[in-house]
């Protein structure tokens, strides 16, 4: 039997179907069921959604013995052989799909009714739950908020000045920090006129410490060559290349400050001046800044497992601080190396990195 349920569909009703009584609920009637059910209507004084609900049986009026009827009768209704009328099967089931739609129609609005009576009848003290909870969330979000504004705030605030102290001021303590585990002396971080900076630090080998280290000549043949190390150990840039693209590069220098030898300067790969009879030992690096979102300052050891005294960044200082007033923070990441350098050979000792926080961390 085919489910008449799946007919059923309340949202067609006028919303105010249960205020309509008279003329207007009979225009109702007569555009869902046809002017026989207005006349069956009629003729019972059913002029409103409860009266019709409420009638038990409408289609009782066919029972009747009265000849007022007859005429109602022989219109919407068979006579049968013994004098009986029965209502026509179209008139009924229009009228029975009416009713069926008026009755879900008022079991819906009672579910609604009674849930809103239910939501209203919540005990206050659910609904002071509710409120400080609500309280407390947006207090909540409200102090994120403004932490974060102020540490955003803070950073913008620090000049160019600021960053470049606060980053020398850093690199000066870690040197000084593993100048003696690194066997390190006169370091110091020399800054130069278009802000690029290098490490520099000498220290003058004894005659009992030259004999006792490998001779030049005799690193050069049971060493590989600086040649031959670029392409075996990842230089400065090769390796800064496989962690961060470098978008600024400076040239590497070496200096010797020990006032008893003669200065020199190399660029990569190139042969040193003969700086004194004394075998010297050179720490360089090359600088260049950049800006990467990093909320901690953390040392890693590097492939060889140790720290190093120079440090390789890829950016510019003025790079560094522009990405920190769109981002709100800057933090320095670098490539830690040493390059020790025996007169003309220069080798490559000690690779690692550190991360810098630009002052708020």
């Amino acid at each position: 039997m085919f489910p008449t349920e799946a007919l059923i569909d309340t949202s067609i009703l006028p919303s105010d179907i249960m205020l309509l009584r008279d003329v207007k609920f009979f225009d109702f009637v007569r555009k869902e069921a046809g002017d026989a059910a207005v006349d069956l209507f009629e003729i019972q004084s059913i002029n409103c959604v409860k009266s019709l609900l409420m009638t038990v049986d409408v289609y009782c009026i066919m029972n009747l013995k009265s000849k007022a009827l007859d005429c109602f009768k022989n219109k919407h209704g068979f006579m049968l052989d013994d004098d009986t009328f029965i209502i026509k099967t179209g008139i009924k089931g229009n009228m029975d799909y009416l009713i069926d739609l008026l009755k879900q129609k008022c079991t819906d609005d009672a579910k609604l009714t009674k849930s809103s009576k239910r939501n209203q009848s919540s005990s206050p003290l659910d609904r002071t739950i509710n409120r400080s909870s609500t309280t407390t969330e947006s207090t909540m979000a409200f102090l994120s908020s403004n932490s974060s504004n102020v540490v955003t705030s803070k950073s913008l605030n620090l000049s160019l000045d600021e960053h470049k102290t606060y980053i020398n001021n850093t690199l000066n303590n870690w040197c000084k920090n593993n100048e003696s585990r690194l066997n390190l002396s006169n370091v110091s971080l020399i800054e130069a006129a278009d802000n690029q900076q290098s490490f520099t630090c000498s220290d003058t080998v004894s005659d009992q410490e030259s004999s006792s280290d490998t001779t030049p000549d005799q690193e050069s043949s049971s060493d590989t060559t600086p040649d031959q190390e670029s392409s075996s150990d990842t230089t400065p840039d090769q390796e800064s290349s496989s962690d961060t693209t470098p978008d600024h590069e400076s040239s590497s220098n070496a200096v010797l400050l020990n006032s008893t030898s003669t200065s020199i300067t190399t660029d990569d790969h190139e042969s040193l001046e003969r700086p004194s009879p004394l075998l010297k030992r050179v720490y360089h690096c090359r600088i260049a800044i950049s800006a990467l979102s990093i909320v901690h300052t953390e040392f890693r050891p590097g492939k060889n497992g140790c720290l190093g005294l120079g440090v390789y960044f890829t950016r510019s200082i003025e790079g560094t601080i522009e990405k920190a007033e769109g981002t709100g923070s800057a933090h320095i990441i670098a490539e830690i190396y040493i390059e020790k350098v025996y007169e003309a050979e220069r080798k490559v000792i000690s690779r690692g990195h550190q991360k810098f926080g630009c002052g708020w961390v």
